[in-house]
């Protein structure tokens, strides 16, 4: 019996291909949120206004180590409030939290930046001084007038407020445990990391 070969155009092939792949029908996305979720979305949305107003208070001028972890405890509270009365379940509780944990850690760094960014306060030193300025006039300048030397007065306030720097007169020393663990701490990181020399 003889075998013949029938030869098939690729056109054919690979339009029968496409016509199935075209047939083929994909379902609607849906995008859906729980309430613990929405709750959640919510807080962070807000977050930033309650940060600013309290910012503006006069009791919490110029701490912002404090304005930023009293307006984390009010978002939390909130939203925790909220899922109690809503009866949210614990797997969406967990996405909700996770939300809120990331949000809070974004704000962070950008509100660290805003407050400390010591580098964007010689930019605005220069912008309102609308003309050009030497070393000496921009260090004199520097936060309205405070100069550079706010920095030093600024990184020594926050030792001493976080028990790791002690204050004896003139004088500044590190605690016996906290400071010194610290110290030791982080010495041992850079060195592990060989950045000893860059940090110096």
């Amino acid at each position: 019996m003889e075998r013949r070969s029938r030869t098939v155009p690729l056109a054919l092939i690979f339009g029968a291909r496409s016509r199935s792949f075209s047939s083929t029908k994909m379902g609607a996305l849906q995008f859906t949120t729980s309430t613990s979720i929405d709750y959640a979305l919510w807080v962070i949305a807000g977050f930033p206004f309650v940060l600013g107003a309290l910012a503006r208070l006069p009791g919490l001028k110029g701490r912002n180590a404090g304005q930023f972890a009293i307006s984390t405890c009010l978002g939390t509270v909130l939203w925790i409030a909220l899922i109690i009365r809503a009866d949210a379940s614990p797997h969406d509780v967990e996405i909700g939290l996770m939300l809120l944990a990331s949000a809070y850690l974004m704000y962070l760094e950008i509100w660290a930046l805003i407050s400390r960014g010591y580098t964007l306060g010689v930019l605005v030193t220069l912008f309102t001084a609308r003309r050009p300025l030497g070393v000496d006039e921009i260090a004199a300048r520097y936060r309205r007038g405070d100069g550079l030397s706010w920095i030093m007065r600024h990184r020594m306030e926050g030792l001493i407020g976080t028990g790791l720097v002690a204050s004896h007169g003139d004088t500044l020393a590190l605690t016996p445990f906290l400071g010194v663990a610290t110290a030791r701490i982080y010495r041992f990181v850079l060195l592990a990391l060989g950045l000893a020399r860059t940090s110096r």
